[in-house]
């Protein structure tokens, strides 16, 4: 039986744009990233569309949540929901009661929600 060729993680080249648009999920940003060399359609040889999205989240993952932990801890990129998420959140469940009740937050990531809700409390 042949083994069934697929594309991996690990051997993927993210350009910051894509890296950008992945993590903060906003296009006019992202593309102001592009350098000269920079070809978003060049990647794969596919082409950029949803599966390579995949490929490069797998590959960012980590980084990219925790990047985006520090600037809004109790919530996770679009990208985290769309190709991450282990299961789909509860009707009227909040982000960061999903990630609580499936052992998702990072260390240290609930008590710098506590200080981001007191933080907001003080300026009201």
């Amino acid at each position: 039986m042949k083994a069934r060729r697929t594309r991996s993680a690990r051997h993927v080249v993210v350009i910051p744009a894509v890296r950008h648009y992945l993590i903060w999920g906003d296009w006019d940003a992202a593309t102001a990233l592009l350098r000269p060399a920079d070809n978003l359609f060049s990647l794969f040889p596919h082409g950029v569309g949803r599966f390579d999205h995949r490929v490069i989240w797998r590959a960012i993952e980590a980084e990219a949540v925790r990047e985006w932990v520090a600037a809004r801890p109790g919530s996770r990129p679009d990208a985290f929901w769309e190709y991450s998420a282990p299961e789909p959140r509860r009707p009227n469940e909040s982000e960061l009661e999903y990630l609580e009740r499936n052992g998702l937050l990072l260390p240290g990531e609930r008590d710098a929600c506590r200080e981001t809700e007191m933080r907001k409390t003080e300026t009201r």
